[in-house]
């Protein structure tokens, strides 16, 4: 359960990372059109999402996390 929650995270960590260097490439690359770095690091942040995702559904499905309701 402990191994789960720390993929999780890391996932995470790597989708902000994924994040922030688009920006950056956002800022920096504006005055370059031919510069492919944006889209590729929206790419690794779609990836990673789907990634985490998956890592999602299969830990509740092989009932490694548990999910509880609201108010419950």
């Amino acid at each position: 359960m402990l191994i789960a929650k720390i993929v999780l995270v890391l996932l995470l960590i790597g989708m902000l990372i994924a994040l922030f260097r688009g920006l950056f490439f956002l800022t920096k690359d504006h005055d370059k059109p031919g510069s492919k770095r944006l889209a590729n690091s929206l790419a690794w942040r779609v990836g990673i999402a789907a990634l985490l995702i998956l890592v999602i559904v299969l830990s509740i499905r092989l009932g490694i996390l548990v999910p509880h309701g609201v108010g419950g």
